[in-house]
């Protein structure tokens, strides 16, 4: 058997609902139910998803970081922006992966606080780009559940 991880997971939320939920008796029993179903299709959601979303963040925030050098940052930021880039993506658990976005995402905001101080019409440019890219970021990382 090859477990399909998302799908037990919605299926012990979707049982939590109709089987468990109908039988609480206090308000708090209804709504502990049926916030862990919440809880669980969120990381159903996750299980599908989080490789893919965390791997596309760290492709599009290495090529900002590669166009921001054009634009002379301190030494300091480039080398927080090298060290993240110098991680290797070939542990794809989701722990290791995160360790690895997490760096890539605490370098990129570092770098939009300095791009955000610089002038001219390529730190404007970069500026719309590390935007667009947290737009993307955020529609990667949504959850469709219905609170």
């Amino acid at each position: 058997m090859i477990p399909q991880s998302q799908r037990a997971v919605s299926f012990l939320a979707q049982r939590l609902l109709t089987h468990v939920l109908p039988d609480q008796r206090t308000a708090f029993g209804a709504a502990d139910v049926a916030f862990l179903s919440l809880a669980f299709e969120m990381v159903a959601q996750d299980l599908e998803r989080g490789v893919h979303a965390r791997l596309e963040d760290i492709r599009e925030l290495r090529a900002i970081f590669g166009a921001a050098r054009r634009l002379g940052p301190p030494d300091s930021l480039v080398a927080r922006l090298a060290a993240a880039e110098a991680r290797e993506l070939t542990d794809l658990r989701l722990g290791p992966l995160d360790a690895v976005h997490a760096q890539h995402a605490a370098a990129g905001i570092e770098l939009h606080a300095w791009i955000e101080e610089q002038r001219g019409p390529e730190a404007e440019r970069l500026d719309r780009e590390i935007w667009q890219h947290l737009e993307r970021h955020a529609e990667r990382h949504r959850y469709d559940v219905n609170f």
